[in-house]
């Protein structure tokens, strides 16, 4: 895997008239598939791949495919060596108290606060969890989160952009008639949670997307139309009314959308054109203070397939955004293009 920026990392600093160039649009190179990445299982509509930023590495977590029993399959997950040039072999999840491999029915996600990398998963009787690491291999005893809420598919974590707060958020797609989201608020130590159902909201055709920004939580969907709608509120079950920037002519999609904080910009990918499966990037500017009042810049990756999950990449020294890792998956192998 050879990425232009993630080999920036092993810098102490980066010059600052780098950035002079910066455009609200990113530049995507043409996208490429990680060879030795070939297993790669889960639902093809959900984001694929789960990744973070943790300990100067970019990681990654997915589901085996070739060590699948029914629906259920290890997951497992790989670090990013020598700076975006070569990738760890795979590494199975055993989580403290279970004696046996983490497996799930569905795709992983990951998030990292105060220096430690969590993941959470579904198992067979779609109950979900959540581990921690502080060293990629040792995991602490699985945490329940969402007890007592049906949920479907993948779960989708988060923690706030800037750093700040002691939470992690997850979203669900909730396994009611109406598919309504669930989100739920779990403390860093897993001392306490809070989960809401939102009644309120539109009904999901997939599970949402979900960043969070001083304390302000921003949601993803494609809703029951594949219209991609957005929400802004500091409360769990009070989502209101979607607002739908791109409208629901143009850019329907058949899949689960991805947020990210970069830069400043909100930016989302989702899957587009159907069986063509091209990936869309929408740019929201000064989405802090504009939200639901601005129209979003567009990008079409025409060379985009599978379903896309974005990695902001900061250098951690400097503090200074390097680019956006976007990682896809399609026919079992793992996809990725930069932006820049």
């Amino acid at each position: 895997m050879k990425l232009a920026f993630l080999r920036c990392l092993g810098l102490l600093a980066i010059a600052s008239a780098s950035l002079s160039g910066f455009s609200q649009q990113l530049t995507w190179p043409t996208s490429q598939y990680d060879q030795g990445t070939t297993n790669v299982g889960g639902q093809t509509a959900r984001p694929g791949v789960a990744s973070a930023f943790f300990n100067n590495q970019v990681w990654i977590a997915y589901l085996n495919s070739n060590t699948c029993s029914g629906n259920l399959c290890n997951v497992v997950v790989k670090q990013n060596y020598n700076y975006g040039t070569a990738w760890s072999n795979e590494q199975y999840v055993w989580s403290a108290g279970t004696g046996t491999n983490v497996t799930s029915n569905a795709n992983p996600t990951l998030a990292v606060l105060n220096g430690l990398l969590y993941m959470a998963y579904t198992d067979a009787q779609n109950n979900n969890w959540i581990i921690a690491t502080n060293n990629g291999t040792s995991w602490t005893a699985p945490y329940q989160i969402a007890s007592g809420y049906s949920t479907w598919y993948s779960p989708v974590m988060a923690v706030d952009q800037n750093g700040t707060g002691n939470s992690l958020y997850i979203a669900f797609e909730s396994g009611a008639a109406n598919h309504w989201p669930i989100l739920c608020q779990v403390a860093a130590d897993f001392s306490s949670q809070t989960c809401q159902l939102s009644s309120s909201s539109a009904a999901l055709g997939y599970n949402p997307g979900i960043v969070v920004n001083n304390g302000v939580i921003y949601v993803g969907l494609v809703d029951g139309n594949g219209c991609l709608g957005f929400y802004q509120t500091s409360n769990l079950s009070l989502l209101g009314t979607a607002w739908y920037p791109l409208g629901c002519s143009t850019y329907k999609s058949n899949a689960a959308p991805s947020l990210a904080i970069y830069n400043g910009n909100l930016y989302t990918t989702f899957r587009t054109g159907g069986n063509a499966n091209t990936m869309t990037v929408a740019t929201l500017q000064n989405f802090t203070s504009t939200f639901g009042n601005t129209t979003p810049l567009v990008q079409t990756l025409s060379f985009g397939i599978g379903t896309g999950q974005m990695l902001p990449i900061t250098n951690s020294v400097t503090g200074i955004p390097i680019g956006v890792l976007n990682l896809f998956t399609w026919q079992n192998r793992l996809y990725y293009t930069d932006g820049y």
